[in-house]
């Protein structure tokens, strides 16, 4: 699965129909890894997200777990875990053409995904990490990292339906990542 990803127009995505999960649900996810092109201001992502917003990318829209291959252009594109809960009913989400405002939380540091190299790579979500508030490791290659989440947001929920790659928001350019012998949770475990 791959290909040149933008983050610049209209939201998409590239998934296979998952679920439904929810933040109560342990997800786990592997597979290789190759970033063959890396724009500057680019970034894509990768995970567990709702299919059902066609408006805005998940880390605007809400309803994420999973990683953001991207990061400030002077470090490169990172591997980085980062979620965004579901919006509170009555949320104002932002329309076409407008810049959206990121609901996601992410990592502000991760292992740097060198482009041209393969990586195994490995994410788990354990709603039972730190005691109970849920955790996010990313691991690419030998290095790893993980993002606990907040207090109060594994009980905001979130809804799954979709594993796979999507766009960023609007402004910037693009990626060419390709990921291969690809596991993931498809549908829960309890």
């Amino acid at each position: 699965m791959g290909g040149k990803l933008w983050r610049s127009g209209a939201y998409g995505y590239y998934a296979d129909r998952a679920g439904p999960l929810t933040l109560a649900d342990r997800l786990e996810a592997s597979g290789k890894v190759v970033l063959r092109v890396d724009s500057q201001d680019s970034a894509a992502y990768l995970g567990w997200f709702n299919g059902a917003n066609k408006e805005n990318a998940p880390p605007q829209a809400g309803n994420f777990v999973g990683v953001k291959i991207g990061g400030p252009t002077k470090v490169g594109h990172s591997f980085l875990p980062a979620y965004a809960t579901a919006l509170p009913k009555g949320s104002k989400v932002e329309r076409r053409g407008k810049h959206p405002r990121a609901v996601s939380v992410e990592r502000s540091g991760g292992p740097v995904v060198v482009p041209q190299k393969v990586y195994e790579w490995k994410l788990v979500y354990d709603p039972a990490g730190n005691g109970g508030k849920g955790t996010l490791a990313a691991t690419l290659g030998k290095d790893s990292v993980v993002l606990s989440l907040k207090d109060g947001d594994k009980a905001k929920g979130g809804r799954f339906d979709r594993f796979g790659l999507f766009t960023g928001h609007r402004g910037g350019s693009f990626v060419r990542i390709y990921l291969d012998d690809l596991k993931y949770t498809a549908r829960s475990g309890r």
